[in-house]
């Protein structure tokens, strides 16, 4: 008789595999991915351009109210158009997608960063990435937990 895999493991299965399909197309096109694996939890969070291009959390649950990620993905997310599952907090919307809208997310992502160069120059974007690194690589928590990948 096949042994059944708990809900859990499957979550989990499904947690990591989402994220080493980003990390591979993300590092692909370019960019720097910082990553965190939780330890109280299952999710994993990737820092894109040390925070140039905000973070991705990666989870089978809801979150806490301030931390405010851009970017989610979460196996609980059911279906993806674009006013229903995002929410806005200041000037960052908060975008939620389900598992298996990962192209969708790429694009967002790949855009924003084209947005950004053709905004600030290249030159000015890749400043950017080191103002990041100044301002927090000696701050508790993501920055002294996570590993470039």
């Amino acid at each position: 008789m096949p042994k059944i895999k708990s809900k859990r493991r499957k979550r989990k299965e499904t947690i990591h595999s989402v994220a080493e399909y980003l990390i591979e197309q993300l590092k692909g096109s370019g960019i720097i991915i910082q990553r965190y694996d939780s330890k109280s939890s299952l999710s994993i969070y990737l820092k894109l351009d040390y925070g140039v291009l905000n973070s991705i959390r990666i989870s089978d649950h809801k979150g806490k109210d301030h931390l405010k990620y851009k970017f989610n993905v979460l196996t609980v997310c059911r279906d993806f158009t674009s006013t229903k599952n995002q929410t806005v907090y200041g000037n960052v919307i908060r975008h939620y997608f389900p598992t298996w809208e990962k192209e969708k997310l790429l694009k967002m992502i790949l855009d924003d960063r084209n947005n950004k160069i053709s905004k600030y120059g290249a030159s000015t974007y890749e400043s950017l990435k080191g103002i990041k690194i100044a301002e927090n690589y000696t701050k508790t928590g993501f920055w002294q937990n996570s590993e470039i990948v």
